[in-house]
């Protein structure tokens, strides 16, 4: 098994939870060919991944785990990348949005303020 295989792996699952489409999925990805992204979807152990790629990957992972801790409901978690919300940096545009805008200094945000909502969350649970 491979680094890259095995974080592939997870992005697809992420992103069947999410239900993303192909384009979406690609786009996170930063993928332009189709036959890339089947190729890595039927064999993930064939790829190697660029920095940029592991780098977007890195924030998918660090956005899908804070929202799984901030919302304990795996349901309302995945939920939520698809909902408008009046929260953090997203305005009315939405988490997913903020993430299919393909900038990845917005994806750094993203998960900076989605982990600090969580650790804030669970510090006024524990006070």
């Amino acid at each position: 098994m491979t680094p890259s295989g095995a974080a592939l792996r997870t992005f697809f699952n992420i992103a069947d939870t999410w239900s993303l489409t192909t384009e979406q999925a690609m786009t996170l990805l930063g993928l332009t060919s189709r036959s890339t992204f089947f190729k890595w979807k039927g064999n993930p152990e064939s790829a190697r991944l660029s920095r940029n790629a592991l780098e977007r990957l890195s924030y998918i992972f660090g956005i899908y785990k804070a929202l799984q801790l901030l919302l304990p409901k795996p349901e309302s978690a995945d939920a939520c990348v698809r909902k408008s919300y009046k929260l953090w940096l997203f305005s009315a545009a939405g988490l997913y949005n903020a993430l299919i805008s393909n900038k990845i200094y917005k994806w750094h945000e993203v998960c900076l303020m989605s982990l600090s909502s969580t650790l804030s969350f669970q510090l006024l649970l524990t006070t």
